[in-house]
């Protein structure tokens, strides 16, 4: 009788141990855990398009905004999907920082209204 509570023991023991450390983390645990991840939300204020560099340009509104940056193919967009409309409510996180460069006769130059920030890793938008 005692050794088989022990074994029991043994094995709730295991199974705790093994879902705490063994469980696989999900991408996006790990990147809103990740270093240098910027956390940012709020309405979004602009949204401009990027002739030269073919990103968009962000400017959000308080309470943790800024400017920031969205590239189509790396930022990856939730529902519903409106960052390029303003009044729109983001939340989401970034890193690292690339500019918004428009066509300016001959030549690139940064956008005056959203001049560059964070790249936007992930993003969820309101209605």
């Amino acid at each position: 009788m005692e050794a088989t509570r022990n074994l029991a023991k043994f094995l709730v023991f295991a199974a705790i141990f093994a879902l705490t450390f063994f469980v696989p983390f999900s991408s996006a645990s790990v990147a809103a855990a990740g270093v240098g991840m910027i956390p940012f939300g709020g309405r979004i204020q602009v949204a401009n398009y990027c002739t030269c560099s073919f990103n968009w340009g962000i400017r959000i509104g308080p309470p943790r905004g800024g400017n920031f940056i969205y590239q189509p193919g790396a930022s990856q967009l939730f529902s519903w999907y409106k960052i390029f409309t303003p009044g729109a409510w983001t939340v989401g996180i970034a890193s690292g920082g690339a500019a918004c460069m428009q066509v300016r006769g001959n030549y690139c130059a940064a956008d005056e209204q959203v001049p560059g920030g964070p790249v936007i890793i992930m993003v969820g938008t309101s209605l």
